[in-house]
């Protein structure tokens, strides 16, 4: 009887261990196509007042962790952002982008995060598939599919509350709560 209860505890044990798989939770195909951008380009918008201004993609930031732990079991979660920074220093956008699955709830967002004259720093954050994407958007005289217009109440808000992004293109356009919108140009 002993020995059957060994064998028992043995084949319970060997079974937990073979259904443990460690999860990766490398980027998808679907979760890389939000990066628009490889790092080192230069963007340049042009104000509805004709104020002009360039921005500056970041290198992509690798910034992987271990997430969830199933014992003996590690879940890996990869994530990537790119900082996105004018040349005021004034305004920033960061685009993240993480793994989700079965252990790992990832998410594929845009933030930005802008100083006012009284250096005071206001944010807003938009998650992209929260928004449907739109065709035939004009922007600059150029018509565009698949454009992600994503917006925030602007009722006491201060800073940026309107994007309009594609996987193609990246940021096309961004209206900031005081009235003033500024196009991409390149």
């Amino acid at each position: 009887m002993k020995q059957l209860i060994v064998i028992l505890i043995f084949c319970v044990l060997l079974n937990s261990c073979i259904k443990c798989k460690d999860s990766q939770g490398e980027l998808t195909s679907d979760e890389k196509s939000w990066l628009s951008y490889s790092g080192g380009e230069e963007l340049k918008f042009k104000s509805d007042i004709n104020l002009k201004d360039t921005f500056h993609v970041g290198n992509p930031t690798h910034n992987g962790s271990n997430g969830q732990s199933d014992y003996p079991c590690q879940h890996h979660q990869d994530a990537i952002y790119y900082k996105i920074s004018n040349s005021q220093n004034n305004l920033d956008f960061r685009i993240d982008v993480s793994h989700n699955d079965q252990w790992n709830s990832g998410v594929a967002g845009i933030s930005a995060s802008i100083l006012d004259s009284n250096f005071s720093r206001f944010n807003s954050s938009f998650i992209f598939s929260n928004f449907s994407p739109q065709n035939n958007i004009v922007i600059n005289g150029q018509t565009f599919n698949n454009v992600y217009i994503m917006t925030r109440d602007s009722a006491n808000f201060y800073g940026v509350w309107k994007i309009y992004y594609t996987k193609a293109n990246g940021i096309l356009r961004y209206d900031i709560s005081h009235g003033d919108y500024w196009e991409k140009i390149n």
